[in-house]
């Protein structure tokens, strides 16, 4: 299912089980959307971009947000972060927090770098980014655990992904050769 956020952000939702919702869009599509002008496209690489309030649609980010995508040192960390943000805050905005503006949904982070909404420290939250992907996945269940990882597709996973990515018992259950 698609629905549109903003001026014309594509968002793709999955629901894989009962309570689990998963929002995915192309992070050039949140560009579009959050960025109040189209200077900052070009996808620089190696150097970082010092944004402004003024730089993005009001609403969007906070004070302190903006100062931590500044701490980035590559323009694309800053633009996956920001773009990841976006994903989050507008899907727990629709889903939970509809009269809450978006600059006033803030996440943290737990020790392990798990995110989590500020208000709603126990609802299950999981954010990624790959490629020119984000995505995002909250489960009702508050009682659950949930993780949501973004890859490309390749033929095997090499050793240093998979120690990274799974956990010693997904390891094992994986069969050789597993996309």
């Amino acid at each position: 299912m698609t629905k549109t956020i903003g001026d014309n952000t594509n968002i793709r939702t999955l629901h894989l089980k009962p309570g689990v919702i998963v929002w995915y869009c192309q992070i050039r599509e949140i560009l579009n959307t959050i960025f109040s002008k189209t200077s900052y496209h070009n996808n620089r690489p190696l150097v970082n971009e010092l944004f402004q309030k003024q730089d993005f649609k009001p609403g969007l980010y906070s004070r302190k947000e903006l100062l931590t995508a500044n701490g980035f040192k590559a323009f694309k960390k800053q633009i996956e972060w920001l773009s990841g943000r976006f994903l989050v805050k507008s899907m727990i905005h629709d889903l939970f927090l509809p009269k809450t503006p978006l600059s006033d949904i803030s996440l943290g982070a737990l020790d392990e770098g798990a995110p989590f909404i500020i208000p709603m420290p126990d609802l299950p939250l999981s954010l990624s980014h790959s490629y020119d992907y984000t995505a995002a996945a909250v489960c009702a269940d508050r009682t659950k655990t949930i993780g949501l990882a973004l890859d490309k597709i390749r033929p095997k996973p090499d050793a240093a992904f998979m120690k990274t990515a799974c956990t010693k018992a997904e390891m094992d259950h994986m069969p050789d050769g597993a996309e």
